[in-house]
């Protein structure tokens, strides 16, 4: 296994590792996740990961995303935790990583944000925490979490709650982004 790292002009950390005949994976993690998630709009970055996965200008729809990624033998996915905003994504041969990067920049600096995927991606959120809430073994979990960091930033879940997803706004979702993304 090889590996470098190197520092952008920008402050960007670049980390590559290569092992041959392996897929490449592209990682993107921002310093974005649900601890700096405001007071009442608790969930607000890991909405912002399903918007940014949604769809953007070139691809409006997050199947056409998927659709394209796939015909080289990749996918994506993204997810947040308490300290991350992350994005991946795969091809199957170094040659297609263009593909992935063309994906990335889609969804980063292209997202759409529209009023329509918005609530369709609410009620994908409102779906997860009715899940949650169901399942005795993450319920526990969630329990767990406010007792064992409470008072601390990373007390609340990841999620939210159907309260804090109901009050968090568009406008919301893309100051977030400029503050924590852009």
């Amino acid at each position: 296994v090889f590996r470098q790292e190197a520092v952008l002009d920008n402050g960007c950390r670049v980390v590559l590792f290569k092992r041959s005949g392996m897929p490449v994976l592209i990682r993107v993690i921002l310093f974005a996740g649900s601890r700096f998630d405001p007071v009442g709009k608790e969930g607000l970055a890991h909405y912002l990961e399903h918007a940014l996965s949604a769809g953007s200008e070139e691809f409006p729809a997050k199947d056409k995303l998927a659709a394209y990624i796939e015909q080289f033998g990749g996918g994506f996915q993204a997810w947040t935790s308490s300290e991350a905003l992350a994005i991946d994504v795969q091809v199957g041969e170094p040659d297609d990583i263009s593909h992935s990067i063309r994906i990335l920049s889609q969804m980063l600096l292209h997202s759409l944000f529209s009023e329509k995927t918005l609530k369709l991606e609410k009620e994908a959120i409102m779906k997860e925490i009715g899940e949650t809430n169901s399942n005795p073994a993450r319920k526990l979990h969630e329990v767990y979490r406010r007792l064992f960091f409470q008072g601390t930033a990373i007390r609340e879940s990841n999620l939210g709650t159907k309260e804090s997803i109901e009050a968090i706004s568009k406008k919301d979702l893309q100051d977030y982004f400029q503050k924590m993304v852009v």
